[in-house]
């Protein structure tokens, strides 16, 4: 792992001892599931679409690449997080070993 990768696993330990870390389990396509360590996020996102306002927020999580058995298939993979059931719609590699993975709750 690189220096910058141990580090953000540090700062990742870190967030989750400050703020309670969720259990995230991640289920890869033809894998078996895996508990990751994650920083959750669910900022509000508004859209005024002229006049007709809409509220809503936008659950992610912050994760480490190499935590996962294998490749994000945003068609197919599934979490659970605390109990939840998600499904991942974007992935946001940040070029340093981390992405952010969006999701959408699954209902």
């Amino acid at each position: 792992m690189s220096i910058f990768g141990d580090a953000l696993g540090v700062a990742i330990a870190r967030v989750h001892a400050a703020q309670g870390a969720p259990v995230v389990v991640y289920t890869c396509v033809g894998e078996s599931p895996v508990t990751i360590a994650a920083v959750w996020d669910a900022p509000h996102k508004a859209v005024d679409l002229a006049t007709g306002e809409l509220s809503d927020i936008e659950p992610s999580i912050g994760i480490r690449l190499a935590d996962l058995p294998a490749a994000v298939d945003v068609d197919e993979d599934t979490l659970t997080i605390d109990g939840v059931g998600y499904r991942p719609t974007d992935l946001q590699p940040d070029g340093q070993g981390g992405a952010r993975l969006a999701l959408r709750k699954v209902i």
